[in-house]
This record gives C-alpha cells, sequence and structure tokens, in this order.
C-alpha cells in the first residue's frame, strides 16, 4: 500500500513561515525508500545546475554569493563590467543594515526560504524511512544518513549567517535559528533555539550519518559520505570549541583513503573538480566564476591584502598563489582560479563550489585544535603534512612559532589554503570570540567605485566593519516575511557599517 508522505517543500509558498507552520501546498506518494532517494535527490540536495557566467540571484540562483564579498580576501576594482548580479552583492560588499536590495529597491532573502526547504525535506525522510523494513538495511541506512548529513549542514550554515558566533559561556542563552526536526504538523509557534540545543542537535545529526553511512558512496562528492560526516563535525566542534572532539573528529576520517593533491608549477586545472582525491564532498555549483565571472570581468578580484600573505621568498615558493590565483586580458587584477574551466555539473568534469569538504581542511581543524590543547609539537607535524604538498618541490619554511603566534600562523594558512571556498567570513567571526586567542584588534576596509565600465571607475568612498562584537554588521537579519509570520521571533540588531565617502 503506498503511504501518503506531506512533503513540505513541495510547491513552497512565501518562506520559512510556511514551513514551520507546517502548510503543505502537496502531496507525494512514497512507496519504498528509492521513492525517498529521489526526494533527497530532488528537494533535499543543494542544486547543482545554477547557469554559468553571470551571477544568477533568486530562489533557484546561486547560494549564498553574498558570504564570498564580505570578508577581508575580496575588493571591489575599477575595470569591468556591472551586471544585476554584482550590484545584488554591492550592500553586502558595504555591510549595511538592509543589505538585500539593489539601488534602493528592497529583495527578498531567499536563502533562509530554501535551506529550509532543504531541510523540510530530510525531515520527511527521516520520518519514514523507518517504516520501509522490506528495504536492504544498506539502503536505508543510506538514505537517512544523507538526511541526517544535510540537515547538519543546512542548520550549521544558518546558524552561522542569522545568529552570533558560538560561545560556550553564553551558549545557553544566544538564540540561533528555529529548530524543526519533523514532518508533521503542530499547533506551535516556533522560537528560536539556543545555542547549546542546536549546535549540539547538529553535531548528532553528523554523528548519526557517519555512522550510517560506513562503507556507503565512498567515491561520491556529490552524495554525502561517512567522511564528509566526520570531517563536517570536526569544523562544527572547532566552532563550539570542543577542541578534544575536533581531533576525534578528524581522526575518524580515513586518512588512508584521503590524500592531498600536489601543487605543481605551471598549474592549470580546476584544483575544485570531482576527480580530486582530496575532495570529500561539494555542492551547489558555480559561485567562484558567478562572482568573479570568466576569470574576471565582473565587479570583484582578489584583495590586495589577500595577496600579500604570499610575499617573495627565493629559497620557498608556495605555489597556491599562481595555482589558485590569475589574471586576464582585463586587467592585471587577480581572481580566484580554482575553477577555471566553466564546466557544469552535468558535463563530464562535473564541478560545484558553493559547499566544498576537503581533506585539507581536516588537517587545519586539527591543527588548531591541537594548540588550544597546548599540543604543539602535534600540531606543528599535522601542518607539514599540508604544507609540503603547497611548495615547490616539498621544500617549506620551518615552523619555528609557538603559542599564540603559531595560532597566527595556522589561521594564515588556513586563510591561504581555504580562500574562496566560504570559510573565512565565518572564521573571522570565530576568531572574534576565541577563549585563548581572540582576535579584536581588527577590522575589514572595503574600497568603494561607482559603476564599473570597460573605460573605468572612481573610487567613492570606503567602507569599514570592525570585530565582532562592536561591528554590528557580522549576523545576518531574520528575514521581513518570517518576522511578519511569526512577529514574536527574536530579531538581530545590525547596523550600516561605517562608511566614509571620498
Amino acid at each position: 500500500m503506498k503511504k501518503i508522505v506531506i512533503l513540505l517543500c513541495a510547491l513552497w509558498c512565501a518562506g520559512c513561515g510556511d514551513f514551520l507552520d507546517e502548510r503543505s501546498q502537496d502531496l507525494v506518494y512514497a512507496s519504498s525508500c528509492t521513492d525517498l532517494d529521489e526526494i533527497l535527490i530532488g528537494d533535499a540536495y543543494m542544486n547543482n545546475e545554477i547557469p554559468q557566467f553571470q551571477l544568477s540571484v533568486g530562489s533557484s540562483g546561486n547560494y549564498f554569493p553574498w558570504l564570498w564579498v564580505m570578508d577581508d580576501d575580496v575588493e571591489e576594482f575599477n575595470r569591468g563590467t556591472g551586471d544585476m548580479g554584482s550590484l545584488y552583492l554591492r550592500d553586502f560588499y558595504r555591510w549595511t543594515e538592509q543589505p538585500f536590495n539593489v539601488n534602493g529597491v528592497q529583495l527578498d532573502d531567499y536563502e533562509w526560504e530554501r535551506l529550509y526547504k532543504h531541510i523540510s525535506a530530510t525531515n520527511v525522510v527521516l520520518d519514514l524511512v523507518g517504516d520501509f523494513d522490506g528495504d536492504s538495511e544498506n539502503l536505508r541506512n543510506r538514505v537517512a544518513g544523507e538526511a541526517y548529513f544535510l540537515r547538519g549542514l543546512y542548520y550549521f550554515l544558518l546558524a552561522n549567517m542569522y545568529s552570533d558566533p558560538y560561545q560556550a559561556d553564553k551558549a545557553n542563552e544566544t538564540p540561533g535559528v528555529p529548530l524543526k526536526t519533523t514532518s508533521y504538523m503542530e499547533d506551535l509557534k516556533f522560537f528560536r533555539t539556543r545555542h547549546d540545543t542546536l549546535y549540539n542537535h547538529i553535531a548528532e545529526d553528523l554523528m548519526q550519518a557517519g555512522l550510517l553511512l560506513q562503507g556507503q558512496n565512498e567515491e561520491e562528492k556529490f552524495r554525502a559520505s561517512s567522511d564528509a560526516a566526520w570531517a563536517l563535525l570536526s569544523r562544527v566542534r572547532l566552532y563550539m570549541g570542543d577542541w578534544e572532539q575536533v581531533v576525534a573528529a578528524c581522526d575518524m576520517v580515513n586518512a588512508l583513503d584521503r590524500r592531498l593533491e600536489p601543487l605543481t608549477e605551471n598549474y592549470n586545472a580546476d584544483f575544485i573538480r570531482v576527480d580530486n582525491p582530496e575532495i570529500i564532498f561539494m555542492s551547489g555549483s558555480f559561485c567562484m566564476r558567478n562572482i568573479f565571472g570568466y576569470l574576471g570581468g565582473w565587479m570583484y578580484r582578489v584583495s590586495d591584502d589577500f595577496l600579500s600573505l604570499f610575499g617573495e621568498n627565493e629559497e620557498y615558493e608556495d605555489l597556491r598563489e599562481t595555482a589558485w590565483l590569475t589574471t586576464n586580458f582585463v586587467s592585471t587584477r587577480y581572481v580566484p582560479a580554482k575553477v577555471r574551466s566553466g564546466m557544469s555539473a552535468s558535463s563530464s568534469l562535473k564541478i560545484a563550489d558553493a559547499v566544498v569538504i576537503r581533506y585539507a581542511e581536516v588537517l587545519l581543524n586539527k591543527a588548531e585544535a591541537l594548540v588550544m590543547l597546548d599540543r604543539e609539537e602535534e600540531a606543528v607535524a599535522v601542518l607539514e603534512e599540508l604544507l609540503k604538498n603547497r611548495y615547490k618541490d616539498g621544500k617549506c619554511p620551518a615552523i619555528t612559532a609557538r603559542g599564540e603566534e603559531l595560532m597566527d600562523f595556522i589561521r594564515t594558512e588556513r586563510r591561504k589554503e581555504l580562500c574562496f571556498e566560504g570559510h573565512r567570513w565565518f572564521d573571522l567571526r570565530r576568531y572574534a570570540v576565541n577563549p585563548k586567542y581572540p582576535l579584536t584588534d581588527y577590522e575589514i576596509v572595503h574600497k568603494v567605485y561607482d559603476m564599473p565600465s570597460n573605460t573605468g571607475a572612481n573610487q567613492i568612498g570606503t567602507a569599514r566593519l570592525k570585530m565582532f562584537p562592536e561591528g554590528k554588521s557580522w549576523t545576518l537579519q531574520i528575514p521581513a516575511y518570517e518576522i511578519n509570520i511569526n512577529p514574536d521571533i527574536e530579531i538581530n540588531v545590525r547596523t550600516d557599517a561605517e562608511y566614509v565617502e571620498l
């Protein structure tokens, strides 16, 4: 007999409020785990068929592209073209109070809506997967494991976009995002779940995924695997400051099957690609390409501050500078080049870069946690494993720093290694509240230009954002449509960053 499943994410209404109020718009009939697997593919996983060559905004466009333009690795430039998508990002780049707008026209925050839509699909799958005991245990475990992984991932993203950075001593009082883990209707008002409950639930989802997915999807990059779950769990525990658990999660990643891709001189391949051995999971296409253009061409470039990290050293050559950054014919500005070819996820060379999990991050997570545990020699050994694959001929500088200087070294390496993969903004937030080595005396400075064109543009001002909590633009506001549906939900305090016109 077919089982009627209320799939809340189908024919979606206005926003997250519909998810929280459980107003279903369609019925999906599921009679097996195979049907649930189709729900995962169609509604729970991110869309990997995003158009390329131009930033696409809206509920079917690029996932959270603004995450790439708010940090200190990016600057506007004074030559190129400006399309609607690029203009969409301008107020995120300037950290304004209401960044979802173009030329003063307020736009909906579609990201909150569609991440909750994906969560809704995972809840349906998890509510139903146990009912199909006629299917094999392996199939049921895989379907459930992928759903747990995705739900944990999406709540983690929401928490770091729409709530303050996690602080263990304030976790029981800091509002996160509403947590809903069932698909059935409830006559309840939903409020923002506190960080301790929210993050522990995220960690529990990822632990369940890691256990259920053992031995499954091991060669997949677009489907969740056990290694993807443990790697993401190490990231979550790192944000929580649970250092011992970071090391434990990193050690669960199957290092025997994971290896770094050594960089070479004249490296010109797509680093983010399906057959890169160090990539564990990736999803959501063409953020990097569509923000920065095909090897440049839109409104953004690599910042001078980021470029200064490489410097010049005749004895040691860091190959990441030339492998992952490039210039084009328009000017000498640098743009990211981890994705060069521009092939779509449906082509023979599959690429997705909105969410990337790779083995290098696992090493960096572990090294950082080891320093926080005062196990510095172990941390250095982990870092050396990474760096010997990033320098010419495997020759990297000796790591002599210890204490806070070693932590600064790790943060710099993390910035270089994970550049333009959606980490830097979140990392700066958590550095500001690090209990042992807080980064407080720091600010991001963004030059602001008028409308770019092929004949050039002029700098019209400078925006400055101080570190959290002094800076009030490190958290997005709860969307207006959610507040209208649920007026009792707590809102975030966000104000314009300092802006000085020239």
